[in-house]
């Protein structure tokens, strides 16, 4: 993966110089916090700065503050700071921009709501009209989200033909004139239609042109709302850069310290999605179905707030490394000692400087995940060194969207950002989110159009190609959350173009997509020594050569300050001259040097108590100056790229089945369904003895029979038999009962149960379900032979890789695609199980043992005997399957054999399967080699 630096950055610049004093900018100031705060505002606006000493403690220490924040914080808020598009430059020097700022001022988003359209407006010709596409139905209800004082909710009313066909005719925006003739066509008069639609507009069933839209073009200048000087205003502030650039050099050492902080970053799994994933799979299976029905908390899964599933000799071991926790854990003790030993070799030099690159990480677990196509770093220059102080996200848009609303350049810059992430992902479409809930709040939302598609959760659309949300689809497939477009047939992809908070929003749908962005990349790369070690007192600064990766940390209580002044106990502990307590937007900025600084920080010494305080490195010749050359502490915002494919496409299933298949069977119809709860270790016995018995006794009546385990809520045998006459149902279900009766009082078996049987259609297919029950029929007598006669592990995985190689010899004819193909199943495996050095020693171990006890002349031995009709019902089943399909349904069909092979820990058994085939594959290619050579 080659990281590269986009040429295009975007400065954040504090309102005033890092020199200027308080009284010399008070006017200016004041116009700041009258944009910000016009209650606070109304208290200070006739104060002249030779009056500030006089005021209240509080008053000034809030007005310190605003002045604080106005030099040091970067953040665009109002007109406290700004942005300022740049580029890097070789051996560049400085940066010169102007002096002043330019407002982008636009009316508040709270106002969004003033317009009240007339029923004129709602009937003129060219009224756009189109439905809210979060509805789906039910049997006899259509539901809905809206939204109702800033509160989501799920809302449903009684289906009806003409609502029913209303709402799908308004999925693409129509004109009232065709709602005219929609109507016209069901014989439904104007004045009947013009009464059903202001119903479903205050529903919120339906919304017009005159709604707001959050992305594209300004609403309200799209709807000639004018700004009135009266009215607050949301300002976006920016300066222009007049000369210079931003110094590219030292920016050299970026790349390889973000792969260096990938490949040994903690790799951990989104819970929401990691829950989600569980609950799909133990309720859905692999169906692929609408993501509004899934989120729904009655009829699917909801998301969020739901509970982990439980953790399930070699194979016991690896089943136990499935669990990220543990994991993560030996990832990060393994880097923390690397960390902890480094921190005590220079623990006498408080001004000592930790460089990661000289770090001896060979023996670390390398993380494999990847980042983002496109990703931001937020950086500061310090003479020769850069401060770190973010990096991360999904998409670089994130934190620049924001400022396409007052900028054609960052538009431009934004829009080829995203166009570099569809052309490195090509198979699926990205798209942003439109949402908005909470007012003011949503200003920060405000964007223009960056990615071609829109997802409008409950707003207008502006853009051509909107993705309605009851166009969404979701599976889970090889552990990973599928979601891909009805109409487009393609997967798709969010990207939320926005620095919003998202975690604010109560909405599931909302959250569920936000979240979605961040699977299966790395989008936190940002290293935080304190978040590894927390609870020191001091952390020194960590560096990667010339960037500094985490600045000093320092612990501080209130009692400290009570045996000495606030200066000596800063000067003692070692306390650089700039340091800064808080976080976020709340983070404050302090000089040690300076009297007034000293005594707010008292201030806030005695309203927090303990926390920790941080270095904050202030070189005295900054690179960034205005045209005065006044000094700013200014941010740069980088874009980071690689062009590696990270989405592969989704090709949704088909029905291809023109015989009509029953896919939900319940008891008392021609397939009979047990759940016999036990021990997992007492399945065997069971299968070998009573139930053997059973079925011999009664095979010849029924058409096909299969068993499979399963440990969901309890480890449990499933047994399924298909009657030739469905009326003699009773009768085998007695029969069973009476078998069983004395395991069920002994307790040895602890419940009984009869289920309906849904079948697996999605997995197998609708055109192919009764030809995989009945090689289930012929897999499970197999298995059975083997059961009766107690074999070895050995032998069983002796067994597997037989029968694997030689199914997989008559489906993939090139050995090299072969090995190829099982290779790719092993890395999944050793991934599901997070293997580690130990493990793979223990595999190579047992796999030399296997060797020797069965060598390739035994095998091919055993590969003479294979039974015909197994071999050949494996053969006849993925033939009928699609050429897409086929490596799939290999998968599904010897996980289901192993399944029956095992008594427990078979995830496990299957990993150690497919490594010992892909090792088989191995020895016989280096074998043929060698044989050619001999040759």
């Amino acid at each position: 993966m080659k990281i590269t630096i986009h040429p295009v950055v975007l400065l954040r610049i504090p309102a005033f110089s890092i020199n200027d004093q308080l009284a010399e900018v008070w006017e200016e100031l004041k116009l700041a916090i009258r944009f910000s705060s016009s209650s606070f505002y109304e208290k200070i606006k006739d104060i002249e700065a030779h009056e500030l000493a006089s005021l209240d403690f509080k008053v000034q220490f809030t007005i310190w503050k605003y002045f604080n924040r106005s030099r040091y914080r970067g953040t665009p808020y109002g007109s406290f700071a700004g942005f300022a598009v740049a580029e890097l430059m070789d051996q560049a020097r400085e940066v010169v921009f102007s002096a002043s700022q330019h407002l982008h001022c636009f009316k508040d988003w709270s106002y969004r709501n003033d317009l009240q359209a007339s029923d004129e407006e709602l009937t003129s010709p060219d009224r756009f009209y189109f439905s809210n596409s979060s509805t789906y139905s039910t049997s006899r209800n259509i539901r809905f989200i809206a939204l109702q004082d800033q509160v989501f909710e799920l809302a449903e009313i009684e289906k009806s033909a003409f609502i029913t066909g209303l709402l799908e005719y308004c999925s693409k925006k129509v004109k009232y004139t065709e709602l005219l003739a929609f109507a016209a066509g069901k014989e439904v008069a104007e004045s009947v239609l013009t009464g059903i639609l202001k119903a479903m507009l205050d529903l919120q069933l339906l919304f017009t042109d005159l709604h707001p839209n959050i992305i594209g073009p300004d609403y309200f200048n799209r709807t000639t709302q004018p700004l009135s000087e009266t009215e607050e205003q949301y300002l976006i502030a920016e300066r222009k850069v007049l000369s210079g650039g931003v110094n590219k050099t030292a920016l050299k050492h970026l790349p390889a310290c973000i792969d260096y902080l990938i490949k040994n970053a903690t790799a951990t799994e989104h819970q929401g999605l990691k829950s989600f994933k569980q609950a799909f799979q133990k309720r859905f299976d692999i169906q692929e179905l609408p993501l509004m029905t899934v989120l729904d908390p009655e009829l699917g899964i909801g998301y969020g707030d739901l509970v982990r599933s439980d953790r399930e000799d070699l194979a016991n071991e690896l089943s136990e490394k499935n669990n990220p926790s543990e994991v993560a854990g030996t990832r990060l003790g393994e880097f923390t000692r690397l960390l902890l030993k480094e921190m005590l070799r220079t623990a006498s030099d408080k001004a000592a400087v930790i460089q990661l690159e000289s770090f001896d990480d060979k023996q670390l677990i390398k993380n494999e995940i990847r980042p983002a196509n496109s990703f931001s770093t937020l950086a500061r220059f310090a003479g020769d060194l850069v401060v770190l102080e973010q990096i991360g996200g999904c998409t670089a848009n994130a934190l620049a969207g924001r400022f396409t609303l007052g900028s054609e350049a960052v538009t431009s810059h934004c829009r080829g950002i995203a166009a570099a992430e569809s052309a490195a992902n090509p198979d699926v479409i990205f798209f942003d989110l439109g949402y908005m809930a909470e007012g003011k709040v949503d200003n920060i939302n405000r964007r223009k159009q960056i990615y071609t598609h829109e997802v409008a959760i409950l707003n207008y659309s502006c853009c051509d190609q909107v993705i309605p949300l009851n166009d969404l689809m979701v599976t889970v497939k090889n552990r990973e959350i599928i979601l891909f477009s009805a109409h487009y047939g393609r997967r798709v992809v969010p990207r939320l173009a926005s620095a919003y908070n998202y975690s604010r929003s109560d909405l599931a749908v909302y959250r569920f997509l936000c979240d979605l962005q961040h699977q299966q990349i790395q989008s936190q790369v940002s290293f935080d020594i304190q978040s590894r070690l927390p609870g020191l007192d001091f952390y020194p600064r960590v560096q990667y050569k010339n960037l500094v990766l985490s600045t000093a940390k320092w612990r501080i209580r209130s009692t400290d300050s009570h045996r000495k002044s606030i200066a000596d106990l800063l000067n003692e502990m070692g306390v650089t001259r700039y340091f800064s307590a808080g976080s976020g937007d709340q983070t404050l900025c302090f000089d040690k040097e300076n009297e007034t600084d000293l005594l707010c920080f008292k201030h806030y010494l005695n309203q927090y108590n303990d926390f920790v305080i941080t270095e904050v490195i202030i070189d005295d010749c900054q690179a960034f100056k205005d045209i005065n050359m006044k000094n700013y502490f200014t941010q740069i915002l980088i874009t980071l790229n690689h062009n590696e494919q990270l989405y592969r496409n989704h090709i949704p299933q088909k029905n291809n089945s023109n015989k009509p298949i029953q896919r939900v069977i319940v008891p008392g119809k021609d397939w009979l369904y047990f759940e016999i709860y036990c021990h997992e270790e007492r399945t065997d016995v069971l299968l070998a003895g009573t139930l053997a018995e059973f079925i011999k006794r009664y095979s010849s009546k029924f058409k096909t029979w299969f068993f499979i385990r399963y440990n969901d809520p309890a480890p449990h045998l499933r047994l399924r038999l298909q009657l030739s006459d469905a009326s003699d149902g009773y009768l085998y279900i007695s029969q069973l009962m009476e078998m069983l009766s004395e395991d069920l009082s002994d307790g040895i078996i602890s419940d009984i149960q009869l289920k309906t049987y849904q079948r697996e259609t999605e997995r197998y297919g609708l055109s192919q379900i009764e030809l995989t029950e009945g090689h289930f029929k012929v897999d499970s007598e197999y298995a059975l032979t083997w059961i009766k006669s107690a074999a070895a592990p050995s032998d069983k995985y002796a067994s597997c890789v037989v029968l694997m190689k030689a199914v997989l010899s008559r489906l993939e004819p090139d050995p090299k695609a072969r090995q190829l193909f099982i290779r790719e199943i092993q890395r999944f495996f050793e991934k599901e199980h997070h293997m580690e050095s130990a493990e793979f020693k223990k595999v190579n171990r047992e796999w030399s043992l296997f060797a020797a006890e069965y060598p390739g002349s035994r095998l091919d031995h055993m590969s003479r005997q294979l039974p015909v009709d197994l071999l050949g019902s494996f053969l006849d089943t993925l033939a009928e399957s699609s050429d897409e399909n086929r490596k799939s349904l290999f998968c599904s069909l010897f996980h289901m054999h192993i399944n029956r092979l095992f008594a427990s820990s078979q995830r496990a058994h299957e990993t150690i399967i497919y490594s010992f085939l892909y090792k088989q594959l191995q020895s016989e290619k280096q074998n043929l080699s060698v044989m050619k050579l001999d040759y």
